[in-house]
């Protein structure tokens, strides 16, 4: 059984992720409405060798600003910040930058993703499509999470 190391930074985004929801519900107005607050859950790679549980925690801004960490397909924490453009209720282009690959510092990310209906009651399975990119994963990767909206 390989030991799966999860950072003191996922435990800090989740911690603030919990905090933010236990505020989210008393706020009449200001940056903690209409947030998003996910989970990264595991992936399937195209190619072999790569890790496919990748636990870590996420949240969407109203503003579109998205911040995550998770445990990434290379077994290191990756770090990310970018802006999610929502192209209808269902499918969103996540656009940032990345740590925690092997070639740069911070990779640009580009990510497409597919929000299905809900599984139990507000939690709804995302689906993302993360493209092979030289220096980061030569593998392709279909990446699943559990989501929900204050």
């Amino acid at each position: 059984m390989k030991f799966v190391f999860i950072s003191r930074s996922f435990f800090t985004l989740l911690l603030c992720a919990l905090t933010i929801c236990a505020f989210a519900h008393d706020r009449e107005a200001g940056i903690l409405n209409n947030i998003t607050v996910g989970l990264h859950l595991g992936s399937v790679h195209s190619a072999t060798g790569y890790n496919d549980f990748n636990p870590g925690a996420y949240i969407k801004f109203q503003n579109n600003v998205t911040v995550g960490h998770y445990y990434n397909s290379n077994y290191r924490s990756s770090n990310y910040v970018g802006y999610t453009f929502a192209f209808n209720n269902s499918i969103d282009l996540t656009a940032g930058l990345i740590t925690g690959y092997q070639i740069y510092k911070y990779s640009p990310m580009l990510i497409p993703s597919y929000k299905f209906l809900s599984v139990i009651d507000s939690v709804t399975l995302r689906i993302a499509f993360v493209p092979r990119f030289f220096g980061v994963v030569q593998a392709n990767v279909i990446n699943a999470m559990m989501e929900t909206d204050f």
